[in-house]
């Protein structure tokens, strides 16, 4: 019996209660994501520090572009997940090997052209960073497809790894780097590398996908996954452009220098998505276990949780302000595009945890897909307008958060049929938008401490939001009232710990 059918059947010879073992899942990929959101909000910070402004500005230009690496397998991993989900890794342990070779020759032929283009084509600056986004794309889509397995199979502490790794790895390898003096771009993508490389031999050992033989054709089993994924994928890198259309747009019409500062104002973002991606992941298989009938019921609640703990954690910009202006002094022109791109952080959030989960639940993908296109189109349209026809970079970011914000009230409305979401939710959201947003400008002109700004924001925000979202703050004070953290760690480490206790 080979290591996988041996894992498989020991994990099945032990009883367990499936609600437990939910929890014990949740509980994993939730302190993974604290942890990511953790080293995430460190190298926000740290990183600008420990480089000058335009290494910061090309090493920032390579994370802008290695956003959409995963458009190149063409929704290859999510097809597979599909294919795979609920079934154990022995079932379908056969199809990783040659699943890793149609990756490897699909983004071969990709790559192999882009690079020489690039070397011909491209200054050396852009050329490397270029190259480096190129290769990485096979790295990172590596991967993502062993993370569908893992989670196809409901292996989750290996996930739960691999959300938190990268971006404490990167940082640790950076902070190396100064030993040797300060890093420039190369150096800090080369760490970025070296972290990625680890994960990616933690999740081999994990899965082992060369130690079986195949049968399965490879390019059959590619196109049956690409078919089955491709909406899927091309509706994630629609939203992602829809979310970068900004930086897209100025990675090619401002100078690096201005560039790199509304980079430091878009990254101080980073930490708020990373909670968005946490909660998407555990949102949507809670939402897909539950009777249809409840949906509308579990949507509003969930809706109605979002604005209101954005609106409890948008002082989160004073702290990036207190930060910047003693730490960070070369930024401090970023600062009033960082309080504005911060408001859109709430639109973000309705959008990628409820709205694409209804539009995936349902099968309406290719619905979501179009709007995003759309969507895209028009953000790029004004952000363009913004810097070419006023040469603004507060207005572009206050493009953006329109941009997002009319994504989100025509994604509500399409759904409203299923989530009974009515006209008055949606302006009672408004609402409590505008005046956190009012409160947050208030409480900085009023005062330039950041634990005077944050007590003054809670006591100009406090009460309508309280009369609209009183139910809410109820609710969520129980739920914290309940919490019993030695019960919930000893279900995180599993039926053995508790054995052993």
């Amino acid at each position: 019996m080979d290591s996988v059918t041996a894992t498989d059947t020991q994990s099945k010879s032990i009883p367990e209660k499936p609600s437990r073992g939910i929890a014990r899942d949740v509980g994993l990929l939730v302190i993974g994501s604290i942890l990511a959101a953790a080293f995430s909000a460190i190298t926000v910070f740290v990183i600008p520090r420990i480089t000058g402004v335009e290494d910061f500005g090309y090493w920032r230009l390579f994370l802008l572009y290695s956003t959409y690496v995963g458009f190149l397998h063409l929704g290859f991993g999510e097809g597979a997940l599909l294919l795979w989900a609920g079934k154990p890794l022995s079932e379908f342990h056969h199809e990783l090997r040659p699943s890793l070779k149609f990756l490897f020759w699909q983004h071969s032929a990709i790559i192999v052209p882009s690079c020489l283009v690039a070397v011909f084509l491209l200054p050396a600056h852009t050329r490397f960073v270029a190259i480096a986004v190129l290769v990485y794309a096979l790295l990172q889509n590596t991967v993502t497809f062993l993370l569908c397995g893992l989670q196809a199979a409901r292996r989750f502490r290996p996930v739960a790894i691999a959300v938190a790794a990268p971006s404490g790895l990167f940082l640790f390898f950076a902070l190396l780097c100064l030993l040797r003096g300060r890093p420039d771009y190369r150096l800090l993508i080369a760490c970025y590398f070296v972290g990625w490389l680890l994960v990616l031999l933690i999740l081999w050992m994990s899965v082992h996908p060369l130690r079986s033989n195949y049968t399965v054709g490879i390019w059959k089993l590619g196109k049956r996954c690409i078919w089955v994924g491709w909406p899927i994928t091309l509706a994630n890198t629609a939203f992602s452009l829809v979310q970068t259309s900004d930086r897209f747009v100025l990675s090619s019409a401002v100078p690096i220098y201005q560039f790199a500062q509304y980079s430091l104002a878009a990254s101080t973002m980073m930490v708020p998505v990373a909670i968005i991606t946490a909660a998407a992941r555990v949102f949507f298989p809670h939402l897909a276990a539950t009777d249809k009938e409840q949906h509308p019921e579990m949507y509003g609640q969930a809706a109605r949780m979002i604005v209101l703990s954005w609106s409890v954690l948008l002082p989160y910009f004073f702290a990036v302000d207190f930060f910047v202006r003693h730490f960070i002094q070369q930024y401090i022109p970023s600062l009033p595009a960082a309080r504005v791109l911060l408001l859109s952080t709430v639109f973000i959030a309705a959008i990628q945890i409820l709205q694409s989960s209804v539009f995936n639940l349902y099968g309406k993908q290719k619905h979501y897909l179009v709007y995003c296109l759309v969507s895209v189109a028009i953000s790029l349209g004004l952000a363009a307008g913004a810097i070419y026809a006023f040469h603004s970079l507060l207005l572009v970011a206050a493009m953006q958060v329109l941009s997002l914000a009319a994504l989100w009230l025509f994604l509500a409305r399409k759904l409203s049929p299923l989530t009974r979401e009515s006209w008055v939710d949606l302006v009672y959201a408004i609402l409590v938008f505008g005046w956190s947003a009012a409160s947050l400008w208030l409480a900085s002109s009023l005062s330039s401490n950041f634990l005077l700004r944050s007590a003054l924001y809670w006591l100009i925000a406090t009460g309508p939001v309280a009369l609209i979202y009183g139910k809410e703050i109820r609710q969520l004070g129980r739920v914290l009232g309940q919490l019993r953290f030695p019960q919930l760690f000893a279900c995180i480490r599993g039926p053995a710990f508790s054995e052993k206790q």
